[in-house]
């Protein structure tokens, strides 16, 4: 199986790739997932504020936003 995507939840933050997220998606200074994507969600007061997606670029060697395609 191939991982496609990671989620997690900002508490009473904003949703930014932080510091810490990219240390853990990192290994050896590489993705440990390279065609994963990560979306992170803000909550503030037990509501969803705002979403955002993030994926590797192989170019840049940074995690870079992308748009959150929904349908």
């Amino acid at each position: 199986l191939v991982i496609k995507l990671f989620y997690h939840s900002h508490p009473e933050h904003d949703a930014y790739f932080s510091e810490e997220d990219i240390r853990r998606a990192l290994f050896f200074d590489e993705p440990a997932y390279p065609d994963a994507r990560y979306l992170v969600i803000s909550v503030y007061n037990k509501s969803i504020k705002e979403q955002a997606l993030f994926e590797w670029n192989h170019a840049s060697k940074t995690f870079e936003q992308v748009p959150v395609e929904t349908t």
